[in-house]
């Protein structure tokens, strides 16, 4: 039985994440195109730049696998776009979130209740793994 629990990644580290904006703004744009067999007998997928010269294949093995794998790679450009610019919404609510405990801490209330329950918001934020 395949596992099929998602690895766990560490946290995107700022350098890394400029690598990768690099790269996927460089690369040739997604979905890739599936070109036949390799003669090992495995799929080979194909990146055509405006329906021009192949630029690279990638041996993606056997049988389910390599559909698997295909798939991956076929979609990746399209997907790690979709994840930066999730980055990008999240790292905006983040520091909305912040900027909205900032202002609450500021405020003033009976028994500095407001105080509170914005550095609990920042409490929170930073156990989630944000920057508060």
């Amino acid at each position: 039985m395949t596992d099929t629990t998602p690895p766990t990644h560490p946290p995107l580290k700022p350098h890394l994440e400029a690598q990768i904006r690099h790269r996927h703004a460089h690369a040739t744009p997604g979905p890739w195109l599936r070109d036949g067999q390799t003669p090992e007998g495995g799929e080979e997928i194909v990146a055509l730049p405006g329906g021009l010269q192949p630029v690279g294949t990638f041996n993606a093995g056997t049988g389910q696998q390599a559909e698997d794998n295909l798939r991956f790679v076929a979609h990746a450009h399209s997907d790690i776009g979709r994840l930066l610019g999730e980055v990008d919404r999240l790292r905006t609510v983040e520091a909305a979130a912040l900027a909205f405990a900032d202002e609450m801490g500021d405020y003033c209330s009976p028994h500095n209740v407001a105080h509170d329950y914005a550095q609990r918001l920042r409490d929170r934020l930073q156990q989630a793994g944000g920057a508060a």
